[in-house]
């Protein structure tokens, strides 16, 4: 079969870039799809507008370089931490000061072990 669509390798492995200038819409947090006519104006009006950062590094890379950089991206991504939580998540959890003297209590005061 012949390819339909393609998936923005930035968006999908860097996330969705802060757009330069106005925006119109909402910003979305999904990979950006190519679809026919493929057309080389249309790469580089993305890149260049949602991860213009990315980009200029980029096409700094060697060729070797710049085929490593995604399979990196993608073993990392792979992970566990990368499923769960983002650099924005934060994990906070309210304990009642009572339940803490009691955990502490039993870890570092147990009669039994004295």
């Amino acid at each position: 079969g012949s390819v339909i669509s393609v998936a923005c390798l930035f968006c999908t492995h860097m996330g969705r870039g802060t757009p330069q200038g106005p925006r119109k819409r909402k910003r979305t947090a999904r990979a950006h799809i190519y679809q026919r006519p493929f057309r080389p104006s249309n790469f580089k009006s993305h890149v260049q507008t949602q991860h213009a950062e990315q980009w200029e590094e980029y096409v700094t890379l060697s060729v070797e370089r710049k085929r490593e950089l995604f399979r990196e991206r993608e073993t990392q991504q792979r992970t566990i931490p990368a499923f769960f939580l983002s650099e924005d998540d934060k994990l906070e959890f309210e304990i009642s000061a009572g339940l803490v003297e009691v955990i502490i209590a039993e870890l570092f005061f147990r009669v039994e072990d004295e």
